[in-house]
């Protein structure tokens, strides 16, 4: 029997019973853990806001000889509601957590990721575009689970980048005109310009803010989520259910509102490349 206190990233919320809830629960310190919370779907339950999807809160479990704990306390750090504002955030937020489900272990703990995790929910609840700030967490994410390619150089010979044309290798990354394959799908140039600069963002800051400072046009976006989309599965072996949902509703390269700014210049028509940093 063990008692714990964490702060946790509630990933799902589920039915139990007539009114309680089972609920997946990545935490700070222990990782990823299931818990059943007695009265959570409640209305006026003191556990309701607490155990909501997305929702960050602090917790007080307990573990008797079940593999589940049990909320014994629960109080609210941040709903996030902003990312219930629009369906794109919505989805998008649940994707988020749907990788860190597929990337971790019941009780092995990851905090670059839980950070990571925390730092998209706030940024995806602000009143900023979702698309970029999804696919750069995304991408922390990755890289949190040690599985994110160098963007900065070919992943096959490791040669600094030179002029394009450039390819994309499956689960691999990246790679140049010299090292191309059969198989290997072209890049679009503002996509790795676009990845480059979403790391260099990274390397002067790594909270909420930095995430979707660099911006681009509808098809660099859409080039980018077929990207970190085929990457991810191949990873996997599957398509996570998150995003088996973002598809029956929205597409996987559904377009994104245009961000705010002028025309982008680099390698991509004048309307649809890179647009900037804000870190």
């Amino acid at each position: 029997m063990s008692r714990v206190s964490d702060t946790v990233v509630v990933l799902r919320k589920r039915a139990y019973r007539e009114q309680d809830a089972l609920l997946l629960l990545f935490s700070q310190a222990r990782g990823k853990l299931s818990a059943v919370a007695r009265g959570a779907r409640s209305p006026r339950g003191r556990l309701t806001a607490a155990t909501e999807p997305l929702a960050v809160s602090r917790m007080e479990l307990y573990q008797g000889r079940s593999t589940l704990f049990t909320v014994t306390e629960a109080e609210l750090v941040s709903l996030n509601a902003g990312v219930r504002r629009d369906l794109m955030r919505t989805g998008r937020a649940a994707m988020l957590a749907d990788v860190v489900d597929e990337l971790t272990s019941d009780l092995d703990a990851a905090p670059a990721m839980y950070e990571a995790l925390v730092a998209a929910l706030e940024a995806l609840a602000a009143d900023r575009d979702p698309h970029p700030i999804f696919l750069h967490a995304l991408w922390r994410l990755l890289a949190a689970a040690g599985l994110k390619p160098e963007f900065g150089r070919c992943q096959q010979c490791g040669a600094a980048w030179g002029n394009p044309p450039w390819f994309w290798r499956g689960g691999f990354g990246p790679v140049d005109r010299a090292c191309r394959a059969a198989g290997d799908a072209s890049l679009l140039p503002g996509a790795l310009q676009w990845l480059s600069r979403m790391d260099a963002a990274d390397a002067t800051g790594t909270g909420a803010s930095a995430l979707g400072g660099v911006q681009a046009g509808a098809p660099v976006y859409a080039a980018l989520d077929q990207l970190a989309r085929d990457f991810l599965i191949y990873h996997l072996g599957r398509v996570p259910r998150a995003f088996r949902f973002w598809d029956a509703v929205a597409g996987v390269a559904a377009s994104p509102p245009r961000p705010p700014g002028g025309p982008g210049t680099l390698g991509a028509p004048a309307s649809d490349g890179v647009k900037g940093v804000r870190a």
